[in-house]
């Protein structure tokens, strides 16, 4: 496995890893942190535009996973908690793959060496996200709010 750019042939790829990431998420108690209408290859092309999109490809490069890479997060701003540093970070947004391997893993992993300081956030049902990073170095630092999109348990690492 490897992390590269997003390109636009992969978009029927993140499709598929999205609608897969969706029916795992609603068999283990999250249905409503995505719907149909988000997130889809629509982001993700915008995305590729701003040049913070990435896949996680398998031998073959084919997609088998999917990531957002932003500089700032703005719902990051207010959190009911604390965050462990002030200093800048990479926020990690819509982490989706297929259920085959570590590929979730794989990815975690690969932010922790690349960068020193992440924040992501999940939904308070999304247990699996949850326990895989905290598996890894993430910290639970509280309690943020994406508009649109409700209340979201957010994590950090700092190298």
């Amino acid at each position: 496995m490897r992390i590269r750019e997003t390109v636009e042939k992969d978009l029927v790829f993140v499709d598929a890893i999205f609608n897969s990431a969706r029916d795992f998420m609603r068999l283990n108690g999250n249905a409503h942190q995505w719907n149909q209408n988000y997130p889809t290859s629509r982001d993700v092309a915008q995305d590729i535009k701003s040049k913070r999109a990435f896949v996680c490809v398998n031998d073959d490069d084919i997609p088998i996973g999917t990531f957002a890479l932003f500089d700032y997060e703005p719902a990051y701003d207010y959190i009911e908690g604390t965050w462990l540093s002030d200093t800048p970070y990479k926020a990690v947004h819509r982490i989706a793959t297929v259920r085959k391997g570590k590929t979730g893993s794989f990815i975690i992993k690969f932010l922790e060496e690349k960068y020193e300081h992440l924040r992501i956030d999940t939904h308070e049902n999304n247990v699996p996200m949850q326990n895989l990073l905290t598996k890894f170095n993430f910290k639970r630092c509280g309690i943020i709010y994406i508009p649109d999109h409700g209340q979201r348990v957010a994590f950090e690492f700092v190298k």
